[in-house]
């Protein structure tokens, strides 16, 4: 029984051994991703490094390839059916004698998502011996710089998918045997496009089922063959918004061709054939609005520049070298407040031009319709241009605006009168003053507003100087003050006011006048009198220098002066110094020189008496005195030597 049960656990054992070595085979089993890249197929097991260098790597989650600085020597082969992304990293390379990318997956479900997504922002140079990248249904570029030069297609969407470049994408493409960029439908936005063909037969850019979008983007198409196709060619609508230049180039076809209408707003469009037209849109109508086009035939003698059902030319310009060709009618709609003009010309290149008016004058300043049978005058294989009249020659005058020579409306605005700096014209007292501004642009137009003179004495008049006026002329012309001066010397002098000897005014010395005494003279002064000696001089006060007695300057100390005219006071204290007898007074002031006598008298005789007698009396007194002493003196001497 034990070994029964012995035998059974370890065939247990030996089974769930068994087991487990099975179970690694079907749980960890290797992915086949249904890519290929240069060769290798990617898988799980490799997804993280495809080529084992690092440039190439596969996120199974996202559907994303990644290159990043690879350099393939061989094409990327796509077989999901799910949308796949190629993130473009650093700068890529994809050198092949077949195919560059490929995703050509067909889905069962034909609702089920399908297409591919190369995006940026690095680099791819593909060089490829058939398609460069080629997609089912959707292919787009974003952000992304590509270079592809293939023998086939450069870019296909198949089963009338969109071709869609956008966001900054940067796309130079050339194919030698098949349209370079072809699409159900070609969308183009935010982007540059440089696009060749060198193939027979075939298109640049073609939308095989719908239309052609370009979008604020710069488009180049040459199709370099002479068999070629149209360069930019549309089964539906043309539609190009907000673009600095789109060009398309035919060497054998047209170079811009829809079934359909074509529409411009705000861009710079030119097209030129070498065999056919420029811009064919024969199903539709051309509408231009606030746009430019050009349009060139090189064989004017069998094509127009511009074939079209109907011409719709909204504030634009639109100029046919090779004239143009209508179906339908001819609108031109000027902006506000701008001409517009019809020009046409037997000579391709517009240099004998001249309007078209057909009973409408030329140019338009409102929106003209041109009926079926005048566009038979339009139709002309020689030259028309639509666009703003732009007016030439004529001269504007102050007051007329210049003459268009072209269409003989007036134009511009008058230049208006430019007056020069006023010129000043004085009477010679300077009383009066008239004034002339003479307009520069036509100096036979002169202005002379009338002038208001006001005066101001300058520098008054002196006593001997003749003082200055000065005149001011004031005149107001086209709102602004002009002012100008002129200085007359017109004040006569007040001549001099004399008194006492000098100008009251200026202070001049009058030549004529002599100072003199005119009271005290020749007078007389008796020692003894209290009262001082006075003497008066016609010089004025002011003008006062100096007292001289005998021909000395006399001390201040010894006289007193005071106005009137000018009163000079001896002094008795001065006086009495004085010998008697004559003396001489001199007043000396600015004018002049004054000069008198006096006479010093001796003190009255009764006084004189008693003072001589008392002086004799006290002078033998004084003798007696003497005397008795000096006989004291001997006597005792005498008695002294006695004793002795």
């Amino acid at each position: 029984m034990i070994r029964n049960l012995r035998s059974r656990a370890l065939a247990i054992v030996l089974l769930l051994v068994l087991c487990l070595g099975l179970l690694p085979a079907t749980v960890f089993a290797v992915e086949d991703y249904k890519i290929t890249v240069s060769g290798i197929q990617v898988t799980s097991e490799n997804a993280n490094d495809v080529l084992g260098n690092g440039t190439v790597s596969y996120d199974h989650e996202t559907k994303t390839l990644t290159l990043n600085n690879a350099d393939l020597g061989g094409g990327i082969l796509i077989s999901q059916e799910n949308i796949v992304n190629i993130s473009i990293q650093g700068n890529n390379k994809i050198t092949s004698d077949q195919y560059g990318i490929v995703k050509n997956a067909y889905p069962n479900d034909p609702a089920a998502p399908a297409g591919l997504f190369v995006s940026g922002p690095g680099s791819l140079e593909v060089t490829a011996q058939t398609n460069g990248i080629e997609a089912y249904r959707e292919l787009v570029m974003d952000n992304v710089d590509l270079t592809i030069n293939a023998q086939q297609f450069s870019f296909v969407s198949q089963d009338e998918g969109e071709l869609i470049i956008k966001n900054g994408s940067n796309i130079t493409a050339t194919s030698d045997a098949f349209p370079t960029m072809v699409g159900g439908e070609i969308e183009i936005s935010d982007s540059k496009t440089d696009a060749t063909s060198n193939a027979s037969e075939v298109n640049v850019l073609y939308a095989s089922s719908g239309n052609i979008s370009i979008e604020n983007s710069n488009v180049k198409a040459t199709a370099t063959s002479k068999e070629a196709y149209p360069a930019i060619c549309a089964a539906g609508d043309i539609t190009i918004t907000d673009s600095n230049n789109v060009e398309a180039i035919s060497s054998g076809a047209q170079g811009i061709s829809t079934g359909r209408d074509m529409t411009v707003t705000n861009s710079t469009v030119s097209a030129e054939s070498t065999g056919e037209a420029g811009i064919s849109v024969t199903g539709g109508t051309l509408s231009l609005t606030n746009s430019e086009l050009s349009a060139t035939t090189f064989n004017p003698s069998s094509f127009w520049a511009i074939v079209t059902g109907h011409l719709n030319v909204i504030n634009s310009e639109a100029t046919a070298k090779g004239g143009l060709y209508l179906y339908g009618n001819l609108s031109v709609t000027p902006a506000d407040g701008k001409l517009m003009e019809l020009k046409v010309g037997s000579n391709w290149d517009g240099s004998k031009a001249e309007h078209f008016s057909d009973g409408v004058k030329s140019p338009y300043d409102a929106a003209v319709n041109f009926n079926a049978d005048e566009q038979q005058a339009i139709s002309s294989y020689g030259y028309v241009h639509i666009g703003e009249h732009i007016h030439i020659g004529g001269t504007a005058t102050c007051e007329d605006p210049a003459v268009c020579e072209d269409c003989g409306r007036p134009y511009g605005n008058a230049l208006g009168h430019s007056y020069s700096e006023p010129v000043w014209n004085w009477s010679a007292d300077g009383k009066t003053c008239t004034v002339t501004f003479t307009c520069s642009n036509d100096e036979t137009h002169k202005e002379t507003p009338e002038v208001k003179v006001t005066s101001a004495v300058r520098t008054p008049a002196t006593c001997t100087e003749t003082g200055v006026t000065t005149y001011t002329a004031t005149v107001e012309f086209n709102g602004q003050i002009y002012m100008d001066t002129k200085d007359v010397a017109d004040i006569p002098a007040t001549s001099h006011s004399y008194e006492n000897g000098k100008c009251t005014v200026c202070g001049a010395i009058d030549p004529n006048f002599t100072p003199e005494i005119i009271a005290g003279a020749n007078g007389a002064w008796q020692k003894g009198t209290q009262d001082g000696l006075s003497f008066t001089s016609n010089a004025a006060f002011d003008d006062f220098i100096k007292v001289q007695v005998d021909g000395k300057d006399l001390d201040a100390s010894n006289y007193t002066t005071k106005e009137g005219s000018t009163i000079v006071t001896l002094k008795a204290s001065y006086l009495e110094t004085l010998s008697v007898g004559k003396h001489t007074l001199a007043i000396v002031s600015d004018t002049g020189i004054a000069e008198t006598e006096f006479t010093i008298l001796a003190a009255s005789n009764s006084d004189e008496s008693l003072v001589q007698t008392g002086d004799n009396n006290m002078s033998l007194v004084a003798l007696l005195s003497i005397i008795g002493a000096m006989s004291a003196v001997i006597g005792v001497v005498a008695l002294r030597k006695s004793r002795l």
